[in-house]
């Protein structure tokens, strides 16, 4: 069984919810793919033994993060969009196509980097039996990311085919949101969050033979289209109620939001888990009558 996990940001708390529940249940996933916040739970996923003493220690993780405080505003981002605005109210186009050409990004990456290297044992990853796919994109321009970035095409980096330093900064590249963050350098080329060109990555799981793929949304504007997954069994958890918010719940890493984000995924998962349970056991159970039937059938002695 493979497990998707979407783009989210701060909202990336209702995953942990759901895959505690999971743990809790006796699902284990062999295949986990994310995009861009949920490349990094992915990544935490495929660490341990997937037990619920280690989803517990997400758990753990996640609640720190308001401590944290994995958003920080660069000064230098910051001086550089004010000097474009006033740039712009004097009507110096010049500079302000300069600035735009020479975009700094707005928020400081060194304290995520710091919380992903305390959190994460990218040795184990790379080990790992668990494969994980991260989904990334190649930037062009910060501000062109965001405007087309829908229209590109995400790479899908496997973790045991790289080394534990190449996995940081491919984890560090998926969490790059444009224009906020700095794109990060991947073997000579600049890399980025890959949300806008696919915010859900199940389709990477099918297409290297994965059947059985549980789908996490954090949006409903995300689409996961059944006709794009022929022969495969799609289990879908979305959250109860709407938890889009745009970029304001995307870096919303209130105690608050998270404590309330975690419960939901653990309820969701749960109710939905049962109720398909509940749907599919008498089929199960007939399936089991019948093969138990035809087998005490075979083993009748044939009469000439």
């Amino acid at each position: 069984m493979s497990l998707a996990l979407a783009a989210g940001g701060a909202r990336g708390a209702y995953h942990v919810g759901a895959l505690l529940f999971f743990a809790e249940t006796g699902v284990r996933f062999d295949a986990v793919a994310g995009t861009s916040i949920g490349a990094l739970n992915a990544a935490f996923y495929a660490a341990g033994d997937r037990s619920p003493r280690h989803i517990g220690e997400l758990l753990r993780f996640w609640r720190r993060l308001p401590d944290a405080n994995p958003i920080v505003i660069s000064p230098t981002g910051v001086r550089d969009k004010l000097s474009m605005l006033f740039a712009a109210t004097r009507l110096d186009w010049p500079s302000v196509v300069s600035s735009i050409l020479t975009w700094s990004p707005i928020l400081d990456p060194e304290p995520l980097a710091r919380l992903l290297d305390d959190a994460l044992d990218f040795e184990a990853i790379c080990r790992s039996q668990v494969r994980v796919y991260i989904a990334i994109v190649e930037e062009l321009h910060p501000l062109l990311d965001i405007l087309i970035g829908h229209t590109y095409e995400a790479e899908y980096l496997e973790a045991s085919s790289m080394s534990a330093e190449v996995l940081r900064r491919v984890l560090l590249a998926a969490a790059a949101i444009p224009a906020l963050f700095p794109s990060v350098d991947i073997g000579g080329r600049k890399f980025a969050d890959a949300a806008l060109a696919d915010a859900l990555p199940g389709r990477i799981l099918m297409r290297t033979g994965e059947k059985r793929i549980v789908s996490i949304f954090l949006s409903n504007a995300t689409i996961q289209d059944r006709a794009d997954y022929p022969d495969a069994a799609l289990f879908q958890l979305r959250p109860t109620f709407a938890i889009d918010g745009g970029i304001r719940a995307t870096l919303d890493f209130s105690r608050d939001a998270i404590e309330r984000l975690i419960e939901m995924g653990y309820n969701d998962a749960r109710q939905q888990y049962n109720e398909t349970t509940s749907v599919l056991r008498p089929l199960i159970d007939r399936n089991a009558v019948r093969a138990r039937a035809e087998s005490l059938a075979h083993d009748l002695p044939r009469r000439d």
